[in-house]
């Protein structure tokens, strides 16, 4: 096969180029056997010849088509061609209409806070489903990510992905693998990356798409890697102050260098940032524990901007080197040690004891005449927090003060199965806990359908319908008595549970079967015989021989081809019947079934013999 090969296994035909990476171009194609557009991905020829790559370009085929969630680029098939001698390796892949984020960057457009922080959650939701799959993406970033024409979301290119398992090994060389302005510090310092890593990659993504820039540039990648681990990035009210100060705050943890500070999982980055789109205040992932002390990790104010060192990294290694969120000096006892520092943390620590001094005294001077009603929060009432995204086990724990709490399914093509999509009341809302019903909406995964019976459809009509359901299908010949390329049976079986992606066995008949022996069987009953078996072109002969026995009349004595055999079920079956003879004259029918009869006056021991196709 050359380089300007046109067909790939002679299935996918290959069309222009729509794209281009570091190690693969992807063209666009067609699955001729199942009349779809796909997206083809193929390894450079110039890089087919390096094992590294060809072993990383089948761990992308691997962990690609190891996920199934419609915000993740589905994979369909994945195979090789030799080309100029060398085998490269493709993968097929659903095509998606759109175009990715750096393309919609490079134009010069911009989303606006509240689109980009939304597209950012619809990542978050692909990266939890990974997540939980195993499966670590390692190159998040705007060429990774499309946006479809109707606005949605899909995250593609597992190009270096690793399973949780292996996240080591592509760390053993100290090489450095992703795109140096996405790569998160434990990446940049060759250390072994974890789910967390993604999280960091995707809160530089986040940051691009709030301000236009990345967090980091610089003029080599090593230069942006060396700010990755050491310096920190201003915050995206800087840069563009139309950004929200709580979006600040949700970016700025995604961007904690320690990964033990940052967000633990791609549920909490996503629940923040819906929190923040909805407009409630403050960012609740961001406050600190009830009755946390004063300093320290979890001394974080409770503001819409949080100021990001206290909240994410408490102590630093010493006075003056850079918390994880972007404030020098070390924890808030320490700042208190240092100058100006510590004296406007104790003057703004006077003014907010001397506020809520006042505030009790005003508040027990309006005591004196007791309200009709009342409008604040009793003991029994609280703010009900956001559990979207959550699993609805891990829902009901967050929930576990509220007495009332009830769960219904819904299909759901963004969320995976088990996890809550819907929360009524609405999270902020002020409710009592033993009286407030609390209905929370799981999802029950994609919509469900069931495979319909294609049994005695055609090969063509049973492709329609699995198009229709957006199934992919594989076909195989058996033999079988149905006319050639109807449908036999389908594996899984009719009746069964389907979902879109869902590779279907399609078994039709090859036109052949095995040819039964119907010697000694009478005429009628031997071509019923034939019949059902699928062989519909029949001769009948009448043999020299004769019998004397009346009960072996119309027998047949011989059959063309011999039985046993694999034939077409067109082949003409040629049978020899025997007629009985008595004594004396007689009259032998000479015609088979389907044709005139006639009679005629036969001497002993001769014989007379027609031929006729019978089609039963």
């Amino acid at each position: 096969m050359s380089e300007t090969a046109s067909l790939l296994v002679d299935r996918y035909e290959l069309g222009k180029v729509i794209g281009r990476g570091g190690m693969a171009e992807v063209h666009l194609g067609r699955d001729l056997r199942l009349g779809r557009t796909v997206a083809i991905k193929i390894l450079r020829a110039d890089l087919a010849r390096d094992p590294a790559f060809q072993a990383r370009f089948r761990r992308e085929a691997q962990s690609a088509a190891s996920l199934n969630h419609p915000a993740i680029v589905a994979v369909y098939d994945t195979g090789e061609e030799v080309i100029n001698g060398l085998p490269v390796p493709f993968i097929v892949m659903e095509y998606v209409e759109g175009s990715t984020l750096r393309d919609l960057l490079s134009s010069g457009k911009r989303l606006l806070p509240v689109r980009a922080m939304e597209v950012t959650a619809s990542v978050l939701t692909a990266l939890e489903y990974s997540h939980r799959q195993g499966i670590v993406h390692r190159d998040i970033k705007p060429g990774n990510v499309m946006l479809t024409t109707d606005g949605r979301v899909k995250v593609m290119d597992f190009g270096i992905a690793r399973a949780l398992a292996d996240t080591g090994a592509m760390t053993q060389t100290a090489a450095v693998m992703g795109t140096a302005q996405y790569l998160s510090p434990e990446q940049a310092k060759g250390e072994q990356v974890d789910t967390r890593s993604d999280l960091y990659s995707t809160g530089c993504l986040l940051y691009e798409l709030l301000t236009g820039q990345p967090p980091f540039s610089g003029e080599s990648p090593v230069s942006v890697a060396y700010q990755h681990v050491r310096e920190e990035a201003p915050a995206p009210s800087q840069i563009d102050p139309e950004v929200p100060r709580s979006a600040d705050a949700v970016t700025m943890k995604a961007l904690t260098k320690d990964r033990n500070h940052r967000y633990q999982n791609a549920a909490e980055f996503r629940a923040d940032l819906e929190h923040v789109i909805r407009g409630n205040d403050p960012v609740t992932a961001l406050l600190p524990p009830i009755n946390a002390p004063l300093g320290g990790p979890a001394a974080a104010p409770t503001t819409a901007l949080p100021a990001y060192g206290m909240a994410a990294s408490g102590v630093g290694t010493g006075p003056n080197q850079p918390l994880a969120g972007g404030y020098p000096g070390g924890s808030v006892g320490d700042q208190r040690k240092n100058g100006m520092g510590g004296v406007l943390l104790a003057a703004l620590a006077a003014i907010a004891i001397l506020a809520l001094v006042i505030f009790m005294i005003t508040k027990g001077n309006n005591t004196a005449e007791p309200t009709p009603t009342n409008t604040g929060a009793t003991s029994a009432q609280a703010q009900l927090p956001s559990v979207v995204g959550q699993t609805e086990a891990q829902a009901r724990s967050l929930l576990k003060e509220w007495k009332k709490i009830d769960s219904k399914t819904e299909d759901s093509n963004q969320y995976a199965k088990g996890i809550v999509i819907k929360q009524n009341p609405d999270a902020g809302t002020l409710g009592d806990k033993n009286t407030m019903l609390i209905t929370l909406t799981v999802s029950s995964g994609p919509p469900q359908d069931n495979l319909k019976d294609l049994t005695g459809q055609t090969r063509n009509e049973a492709v329609a319908y699995l198009n229709s359901k957006k199934l992919t299908a594989q076909f195989l010949s058996e033999d079988s008595p149905k006319k050639k390329d109807t449908v036999i049976r389908t594996s899984p079986e009719a009746g069964t549970s389907i979902q879109p992606g869902q590779e279907v066995t399609v078994y039709v008949s090859s036109g052949k079967y095995t040819l039964p022996d119907v010697k000694t069987q009478g005429r009628e009953a031997a071509i019923q015989t034939l019949a059902q078996a699928g062989f519909t072109s029949i001769s009948v002969t009448v043999s020299t021989q004769t019998t004397t026995d009346p009960a072996q009349n119309d027998v047949v004595v011989d059959m063309s081809p011999t039985a046993g055999q694999v034939l077409d079920l067109s082949t003409t079956i040629a049978l020899v019947v025997q007629k009985y003879q008595g004594a004396g004259p007689s009259t032998t029918p000479t015609t088979s079934p389907g044709t005139s009869s006639s009679s005629s006056s036969t001497p002993p021991n001769t014989t007379s013999s027609t031929t006729s196709p019978i089609m039963p």
